[in-house]
C-alpha cells in the first residue's frame, strides 16, 4: 500500500472520529460533567490506549 494511500486513509479515520464527539460529549452534559473533565478523560483515555 502506498503512503498517499495510508495517508488518506488515516485523515478520513482521524476526521470521522473528529467528527463523533459531540456525540459522545452531549451525553455527557447532560450528566453534569463540566468541560475540563471531559477533555481531562478523553485525553487520559487516549494515552492508556496508545
Amino acid at each position: 500500500m502506498s503512503s498517499v494511500v495510508k495517508g488518506v486513509i488515516y485523515a478520513v479515520i482521524a476526521a470521522v472520529s473528529y467528527g463523533t464527539n459531540p456525540l459522545f460529549s452531549l451525553p455527557l452534559y447532560d450528566e453534569g460533567l463540566s468541560t475540563d473533565s471531559i477533555l481531562f478523560y478523553r485525553y487520559v483515555f487516549a494515552v492508556v490506549i496508545l
